[in-house]
């Protein structure tokens, strides 16, 4: 009798310690609640005159980013020679040029619950006749929308948009006008060459239906290798992103700190866009960095950080490893 009751007392403690732990933890997960003068619905918070805008300035991942208007061009305001893609202010303006918003609570206790006693991001765009200025805090889970101040407004918590915050999103180098990899189809060459070895592939469309890759020693095509193998090796090429730039303008001493004078490695491709016209690619592989190896396009002064796993598969790559399994 007595092994019973130390038993119902203990699950007792047990069943409120769970309770006190979901009460505890749903205190700190829920959600900041509306006040009951809030609207349910978006209405129009501000429009913004696409043309008017003449600077852009916003902070992301403790980057400062201004973006100004000079004519018909956008350009850095601290560095009025980077090659700035124009799409990325453009995106912007549109971003927020009609802006839908919720008012989610008036005259808040605590902008601290709606993370916007110290907003992550804040955008400002100047226009010839105002300043519209969004302060984001917290991302709300049930709305799918940031918090957000409007114009330094700390009287009134809106709603933003997620799309629009992600069209500020970006550092300065992410939105440079540099490289693009070439959409490469119809190969006709593919070469690696290191330091201590050399792969270089041919691919001859007219060995089978669907085409071979041989060595190109292979003169006599005689031994074929894996397709699917050789597709594998080439995407490590093809699927590299060029969108972590580091540098650009880079003149030979810049290079070399990088390892890109003397390179690790030299990707050669040659194919054919069309039946009538072959074209050539070279891609340099330089040092290894913390997060990637420095990489540039062959006569390029845009200097890139890619993918680790994708260069030491470019370098390491052995021919025996291209050889269908049977062999």
């Amino acid at each position: 009798m007595k092994k019973k009751r130390t038993r119902l007392i203990m699950l007792i403690i047990i069943v409120a310690a769970l309770l006190l732990g979901y009460y505890a933890v749903s205190k700190l997960t829920k959600e900041p609640e509306a006040s009951e003068e809030t609207n349910d619905s978006e209405t129009l918070l501000t429009q913004i005159d696409k043309e008017s805008v003449y600077e852009i300035s916003y902070n992301y991942e403790n980057e400062s980013v201004t973006l100004k208007r000079e004519g018909d061009e956008w350009k850095s305001a601290d560095d009025i020679n980077f090659p700035l893609d124009q799409s990325y202010p453009e995106a912007m303006i549109t971003a927020v040029q009609n802006v839908m918003s919720q008012e989610i609570v008036k005259d808040p206790k605590e902008l601290s619950e709606y993370g916007l006693s110290s907003p992550w991001m804040t955008i400002n765009l100047k226009s010839a006749d105002k300043t519209d200025t969004f302060e984001i805090g917290s991302l709300s889970g049930f709305l799918n929308k940031y918090y957000m101040l409007y114009n330094k407004d700390k009287s009134t918590v809106l709603t933003f948009n997620q799309a629009s915050v992600e069209a500020f999103s970006h550092k300065l180098y992410s939105m440079v006008a540099g490289d693009k990899l070439p959409a490469i189809n119809n190969f006709k060459t593919f070469s690696v060459k290191t330091d201590d070895k050399s792969i270089e592939l041919v691919f001859d469309k007219e060995a089978s239906a669907l085409g071979e890759w041989f060595k190109a020693e292979d003169k006599e095509k005689q031994s074929p290798l894996d397709n699917t193998k050789v597709k594998e090796f080439i995407q490590n090429l093809t699927s590299l992103s060029l969108s972590n730039c580091i540098a650009y303008g880079a003149g030979e001493k810049e290079l070399a700190t990088y390892g890109l004078t003397d390179p690790g490695a030299t990707i050669s491709v040659t194919y054919a866009p069309t039946e009538e016209k072959e074209e050539s690619f070279t891609f340099l592989l330089g040092d290894k960095g913390d997060d990637g190896y420095y990489a540039r396009v062959a006569g390029s002064g845009f200097v890139y950080k890619v993918d680790v796993a994708a260069a030491e598969a470019l370098m390491s790559a052995e021919y025996e490893g291209l050889k269908p399994d049977n062999d």
